[in-house]
């Protein structure tokens, strides 16, 4: 686009003042066509005066948000499922060895007779309650959080088989169920007559 120095109201220009008006003629010329440009630019984004975020953008933005609570969520309820199965097999370990414990440590002297516990067979305890602890349910610690925790109920399985007339094998196997799952626990020891 050529502007006509002319309608500008530039005439009779001559030796050194002719190189100033081809300066002159260039910069109008730039300045004309960096207003052309704005107005077209007006056109092409009408509505782009004001600052701020689109509607899609807010909603992008909102899914990420709401995705990434969804991940966070899912992965803490998974942590507690793994830290409350850990749990349950701690107190299924404690039921059976306390059990262990028990055949280890009672009296069997070598001309007396058997004891109870370490009669041959098997016996079957039922309604073992895992992760109740008694010391929680006194009274004077009672409040809103004491039954959050719902008991799981185990049973204890304890074979004693003769090895020979003075020693013995006892097993215990803990079976409970948690989430739908079914989990066992099991130790064994070998046990003789005292010598005394």
């Amino acid at each position: 686009m050529k502007v006509e120095l002319a309608n500008a109201g530039i005439t009779g220009v001559h030796g050194r003042n002719a190189k100033n008006s081809n300066n002159l003629e260039r910069k109008i010329e730039g300045l004309a066509y960096a207003v052309l440009q704005l107005s077209n630019m007006r056109h092409v984004y009408p509505n782009r005066q004001k600052a701020g975020f689109t509607f899609l953008e807010l909603v992008v933005g909102m899914a990420v948000l709401v995705l990434f609570a969804a991940v966070a969520f899912a992965a803490l309820t998974q942590l507690n499922r793994f830290a409350t199965a850990s749990r349950l097999r701690v107190h299924a370990l404690a039921l059976a060895q306390q059990q262990i414990d028990e055949v280890l440590t009672i009296q069997w002297r070598v001309n007396g007779t058997r004891p109870p516990v370490l009669v041959t067979g098997t016996r079957l305890e039922n309604n073992l309650t895992l992760n109740a602890d008694a010391a929680n349910d006194r009274a004077d610690l009672s409040s809103l959080f004491t039954d959050l925790v719902t008991p799981v109920p185990a049973n204890r399985v304890i074979r004693v088989t003769d090895l020979t007339s003075r020693t013995l094998r006892a097993s215990v196997t803990v079976n409970y169920t948690y989430a739908n799952r079914t989990y066992s626990v099991s130790l064994s020891t070998v046990r003789t007559t005292d010598t005394i």
